[in-house]
């Protein structure tokens, strides 16, 4: 269905698409799933390198490289379609949680991975909350987009985003990334997915306005941007950190970030339907990342206070610890015999 709209002048020619929760959530999922499988692909031959010794031809290789741009292809087309019939709000939390479900069934099948009774619980509280988050979080809305757009603080957000989106795409050409810090490359692959996630899914967004102006140009020519930095982290990612680390950081940062973004442009407070609900939600998104995640968060941030336990005092425990199995043993073996008939 179709309109035409004036604005600024300009006549514009609008593509109206008929909001639907749960096609949205159908094509989000789908993409977030793609992103796990398209990963899987260039990791497979890596981890079979690092678990096995395998050796794999360049043309073989070339062949995974070329399968993960196809499946990042087809990721980018559900995710596109999904902004068309849902809100960003529900988009994003929505793919980033299928990544994490998608993540430990395809990794953990392929035995890339290993994920422990905490990493599968929080992915339940994970998908739990993503079958949460339509019901209480914000509904559909019918908003002038280039109006949301043209405000100050869309714009300083979108420009920050865009900003740091651009600085990560650049450190990501010209660092070294098998000899850059760890905690580096984890920094700069997490900056580049979140930003080019919420960026992609905004602009996509912006594809009901179909007409040929300036405007239409700027909007693909920076989702085609997005998308280039977005597949060659992905190609990073996948060979360079622990999926079960950066697969949680990832969907936490992003599902913040967005969610921050749905209220400063997309005005998500006027239809959000339960305030305590979505805020409840959303940090039970966030536990179940950290009980996902191999990161203690808390005790690094206990330990950067001071608040930990003396280095002495832990040393002195252990060792009388240590100097106490013998004797439990001994007295564990003298009572085994005791009982003896």
């Amino acid at each position: 269905q179709t309109h035409i709209q004036q604005h600024n002048g300009d006549r514009i020619r609008a593509i109206m698409v008929t909001q639907n929760i749960a096609v949205c959530l159908l094509l989000s999922a789908l993409g977030g799933v793609l992103n796990v499988i398209a990963t899987a692909t260039v990791a497979w031959p890596d981890a079979q390198k690092r678990q096995h010794g395998r050796e794999y031809s360049p043309s073989f290789l070339r062949c995974t490289v070329a399968l993960n741009i196809v499946f990042q292809f087809i990721n980018s087309a559900a995710n596109v379609a999904a902004s068309f019939f849902g809100p960003v709000s529900i988009v994003i939390p929505t793919i980033l949680s299928a990544q994490l479900v998608g993540n430990m069934l395809i990794f953990g099948l392929l035995k890339m991975e290993e994920f422990s009774k905490d990493a599968r619980v929080g992915t339940y509280f994970v998908g739990l909350g993503a079958v949460l988050l339509p019901i209480v979080g914000p509904g559909v809305q019918e908003q002038d987009i280039i109006a949301l757009l043209s405000q100050p603080q869309a714009i300083m957000w979108l420009s920050l985003l865009g900003s740091l989106l651009l600085i990560s795409g650049v450190c990501l050409a010209i660092f070294d990334i098998e000899k850059a810090r760890r905690a580096n490359v984890y920094l700069i692959l997490l900056t580049s997915q979140v930003t080019a996630g919420v960026l992609g899914t905004t602009l996509s967004k912006s594809f009901v306005l179909v007409d040929r102006t300036w405007l239409l140009a700027v909007v693909i020519v920076s989702w085609v941007v997005c998308g280039g930095i977005q597949t060659y982290s992905i190609l990073i990612q996948a060979t360079s950190v622990s999926q079960g680390i950066f697969v949680p950081l990832n969907a936490t940062t992003g599902m913040l970030v967005n969610a921050i973004t749905g209220l400063i442009i997309w005005q998500d407070y006027l239809v959000i339907s339960s305030l305590t609900g979505y805020i409840i939600t959303f940090l039970q998104l966030c536990l179940g990342n950290y009980l996902i995640s191999s990161i203690d968060i808390i005790a690094a941030i206990i330990n950067s206070f001071g608040f930990a336990k003396d280095s002495r005092i832990q040393e002195e425990s252990a060792h009388s610890n240590n100097s106490l199995e013998p004797g439990i043993l001994q007295v564990n073996e003298e009572l085994s015999h005791g009982m003896e008939p």
